[in-house]
């Protein structure tokens, strides 16, 4: 503008005080002009820096398997990958106010964060920092966890225990360690929100895993007690388990079975033929019932009754095969 000015004006006829005027009004548009671009440099690098902490976080928690092991990831990403000086998972009950420490790193020792547990600031979202305009009514909780900077976000479930997510640093450092500000403690509720979903699914998966198993240990438990002879073979036709029938039945111990194929039990003369009509029924997923002849330890034969069927896992292969039997000898006499 001043140039445009010089070659187009008349020096003879210059407004000097309109000049000043426009030359200050320009100078106003330049520095408006770089704050917009300072601020709009500051949103993005908290934005890569939000992105990056989400980033970071997903990577070292989506393979944790338990509570524990999210807790820990959490803690370590915060440290190591993200360099603050201290970060800590806490678990608070709402009501009772007490708590446990899940995980931390960089504090001395976990007595200073048991102490603040039952302080109602941690409860709500907050942050101490030299831009924090908290920082006077929190001097307390700065004091007591012996860091001048920190930052914290709770998240209740439905239990109404919180899952408090909490870093702090010891010094502020626009190049590493900015000061925490409004925008931090967004990524972070973002951040506690996501862990909290993921613990949620964790602790799912357990209570599945659980039930799971106590299914399979009640049906073992049949299987166990069961007055039927109970036989399980391999793929291969290899002995892997039978039940105190079978060996009540049989007269062998398990261990001299294991291993061995359905032969050493069998005793009938038409024992190839039975094989073929047993292998074609379970491999059409049927389950093959008859009567055969079986053959105790001692050579004693045994008139049996038996159901045979393969058991299939998820992409329809066998990988083991089931066998009952049950002594008919008396019902043939």
């Amino acid at each position: 503008d001043y140039e445009r000015l010089v070659f187009e004006t008349d020096t003879e006829s210059l407004d000097y005080d309109d000049l000043v005027d426009r030359l200050e009004e320009t100078t106003r548009e330049l520095t408006r002009a770089d704050v917009q671009l300072a601020a709009l440099g500051l949103q993005k690098r908290q934005a890569v820096a939000a992105l990056n902490f989400i980033r970071i976080m997903h990577e070292r928690t989506v393979e944790a398997t338990t509570v524990d092991d999210l807790c820990s990831s959490v803690v370590e990403a915060i440290t190591s990958d993200l360099a603050m000086d201290a970060a800590a998972v806490l678990d608070v009950d709402t009501e009772t106010r007490e708590g446990s420490v899940l995980a931390s790193s960089g504090f001395v020792d976990d007595t200073r964060l048991s102490q603040i547990l039952a302080d109602s600031a941690l409860l709500e979202p907050g942050y101490v920092s030299s831009e924090s305009p908290l920082q006077p009514s929190l001097d307390h909780l700065k004091e007591a966890l012996d860091f001048p900077h920190a930052i914290w976000y709770p998240e209740t479930d439905k239990s109404g225990r919180a899952w408090v997510l909490l870093a702090a640093n010891r010094r502020e450092d626009l190049g590493l360690k900015q000061p925490f500000t409004e925008a931090t403690l967004e990524i972070l509720g973002a951040v506690s929100s996501s862990l909290l979903s993921q613990r949620a699914r964790i602790l799912h998966t357990q209570e599945m895993v659980r039930q799971r198993e106590q299914r399979i240990e009640f049906l073992a438990e049949i299987i166990r007690t069961s007055p039927l002879s109970v036989v399980v073979s391999d793929p291969d036709w290899a002995i892997t388990y039978v039940n105190p029938a079978a060996e009540t039945l049989y007269g062998y111990e398990a261990g001299e079975l294991i291993g061995e194929t359905p032969d050493i039990l069998n005793s009938d003369p038409g024992s190839t033929v039975l094989q073929r009509r047993v292998l074609s029924a379970v491999g059409r997923g049927e389950v093959w019932r008859g009567e055969i002849i079986g053959r105790k330890k001692n050579g004693d034969r045994l008139d049996l009754h038996s159901s045979i069927y393969g058991l299939k896992d998820h992409a329809g292969e066998t990988f083991a095969y089931v066998g009952f039997q049950e002594d008919i000898g008396d019902r043939i006499k």
